[in-house]
Order: C-alpha cells, then sequence, then structure tokens
C-alpha cells in the first residue's frame, strides 16, 4: 500500500511541474503602440493633442519630477526630465505633460514609433499653410480657455490649449495667457533651444529661444 501511495504522489510532482511548465510557457502579447489624435493640415499630419508619454522609444522611463527640487536637479545636471503643470497629476488629462529640451533631444527617442520631434522648417510650413505669422496662432488656437479673449478659432483641428510652462526654476508660468512647443532644433546659443509660441494678446505663431531647462509640451510630426 505504502509502495503505491508512493507511486502516486511521484505521478502527481510530475503532472503539476509540467503543467507548471505549459503555463510559464504561454505566449504573452506585446503592448500595442499608443494612438494619437492627429490632424493632416497641408502634407503634414500633426498630432492634435499634447505628447504624454512616460518612456522613451526604446523603453526607458523618462524621470518624472514631482517637486521645484527635483526639476532644479534635473536642469543642474542637464539631465531629462517631464513634469506635469505646477507639479499637479489633474493638469495632465488636460495638457499633457512638459518636457525639458534634455528629454526632447535625447538618443534614446521622445517620439513614439511612427512619429517624430518637428524640426524648425516644419513648423516654419505649418505657419506659411496657415497664412503666415500673423495670422496661424489664431487657427492653430482653442476654441476655450485663453485669457482676455484670446480664445481661437481651431479652425484645422490643431487645438493648441494655453498650457503655460514650466520655468527653469520649477515655477509654474502664465497657463492661460501662452503655450509653446519645442522643436529638435538648437537656438541661437547651446544653453537655449527653439520653440514655437501662441500668445492669449495676438494671432501669431511666434518662433523664439527658450532655455533648455524649461518644461515645454511637445507636439510631433507623423513620419
Amino acid at each position: 500500500m505504502n509502495a503505491i501511495r508512493f507511486r502516486l504522489n511521484i505521478l502527481l510532482v510530475f503532472i503539476g511541474v509540467h503543467l507548471g511548465g505549459f503555463t510559464q510557457q504561454r505566449t504573452v502579447k506585446p503592448v500595442s503602440q499608443p494612438v494619437f489624435v492627429s490632424v493632416k493640415i497641408g502634407n503634414q499630419v500633426w498630432m492634435a493633442e499634447n505628447l504624454g508619454v512616460d518612456r522613451f522609444r526604446n523603453g526607458d522611463l523618462i524621470p518624472q519630477a514631482k517637486s521645484k527640487a527635483a526639476w532644479q536637479k534635473a536642469a543642474k545636471n542637464e539631465t531629462p526630465a517631464w513634469c506635469y503643470y505646477g507639479f499637479d497629476a489633474k493638469n495632465g488629462k488636460q495638457y499633457g505633460k512638459l518636457y525639458n529640451q534634455f528629454a526632447v533631444t535625447d538618443a534614446r527617442g521622445l517620439a513614439p514609433i511612427g512619429w517624430h520631434i518637428p524640426s524648425f522648417e516644419e513648423w516654419d510650413e505649418l505657419g506659411i499653410e496657415l497664412g503666415g505669422e500673423a495670422l496661424a496662432g489664431n487657427l492653430l488656437k482653442s476654441k476655450t480657455g485663453w485669457d482676455a479673449d484670446g480664445n481661437g478659432t481651431d479652425q484645422v483641428g490643431f487645438t493648441a490649449l494655453p498650457t503655460g510652462y514650466c520655468s527653469e526654476k520649477g515655477n509654474a508660468l502664465y497657463r492661460g495667457k501662452t503655450t509653446s512647443f519645442w522643436t529638435k532644433d538648437e537656438g541661437v546659443d547651446v544653453i537655449f533651444g527653439l520653440i514655437y509660441t501662441l500668445g492669449a494678446y495676438d494671432s501669431k505663431l511666434i518662433k523664439v529661444n527658450q532655455l533648455r531647462e524649461a518644461g515645454l509640451p511637445v507636439r510631433c510630426v507623423k513620419d
């Protein structure tokens, strides 16, 4: 009787091990790429929402700065970082994430597969398509949210919200009054990046320089 019990136990162990092995070998489906709302303007396809990824294209996490001290540390070390406006996650759903330019230009790739960070030439092309620097801003701005009756027509569905930005010191500034977007290009000096900005007080799309340590939203262009 003891011999029978022993053989039965061995059989059960054998079955359990092999069933466990089969369980471990199940195929895991790869995580699908995020889908972004987009809009075709002229010959370009742009994201119609601010970028909100927290990983580089290769899967590495982009460090989140959750305080002024963390943002300032990234600025001092010239390392990639992102934050929410005012370090408040509630702002993320509407405005997306704000990135310093070290994240934008990192070789691991901030833009998701199939997209890229626009150059200043691509922003210029967008502006020309919409009537030039003096008029393009009004067509890109959202219909609501801007201070001082500065709402746009959102004629092309770009829906640029008045996101404001995070200064190099971690201060949340000018929400409701302005929004700016990084390009992949340097500005007049290596301490600056080149950005395009929209304001509540005019209809312009203006190219200016911004400190690389600042946090701004990003819109990508389809490859």
